[in-house]
């Protein structure tokens, strides 16, 4: 057991080796499983983070565009709700931002943005379909705002799951994706 800066129980401090480090970035790529406890389940999603840019450089250029737009909304919006219709305009935001996120990160199920791109997979769900606590809380750890909750992800296990492919880390990780159905990232 370690404290929150890698000392071990009695102040010894434990440095990882080569090895451990290689192993945990291995099991990062891929990814983990987050439970689901509103929708009911498990969803199996990529370890997005973006505080780290080659991630967001990785993904799908469409994707690049709505996350950046979304960002600049954020940015020219005042910092504090001054009425109950700014309160919601940034709510909605916000909303738009983690279903983004949510459609570039969730392996299984696979999310899409319309029910024009669903593709007969009954593991293909409409964003919306999940409950807007767990797109929020999947977006709040993808920006490392909740260290708790990422905390609880369960790493995937290390064999993959037959029909879900190995994500490789990084900037490849949103490469292997590919494009995200016809119906694009409009909101």
């Amino acid at each position: 057991m370690t404290d929150g800066n890698g000392a071990a129980e009695g102040g010894e401090i434990r440095y990882p080796t080569r090895g451990e480090v290689r192993q945990a970035r291995e099991a990062e790529g891929r990814g983990s499983l987050l439970t689901l406890h509103r929708t009911g389940g498990q969803a199996h999603v990529r370890n997005l983070s973006l505080a780290n840019l080659a991630t967001v450089a990785g993904l799908p250029r469409a994707m690049q565009d709505r996350i950046l737009q979304v960002f600049n909304e954020a940015q020219q919006a005042t910092p504090r709700a001054l009425s109950w219709e700014q309160l919601a305009r940034n709510q909605a935001r916000q909303l738009r931002l983690a279903d983004a996120l949510c459609v570039a990160g969730f392996l299984k199920p696979r999310l899409v943005f319309e029910e024009a791109d669903l593709d007969g997979d009954p593991h293909t769900l409409v964003v919306t379909d999940l409950h807007p606590e767990e797109r929020l809380r999947y977006f709040n750890i993808c920006l490392g705002n909740d260290e708790e909750a990422a905390k609880r992800l369960e790493p995937f296990p290390a064999p993959a799951v037959a029909g879900v492919p190995v994500v490789p880390a990084g900037a490849a990780a949103a490469a292997a994706v590919g494009p995200v159905g016809a119906g694009g990232f409009g909101v």
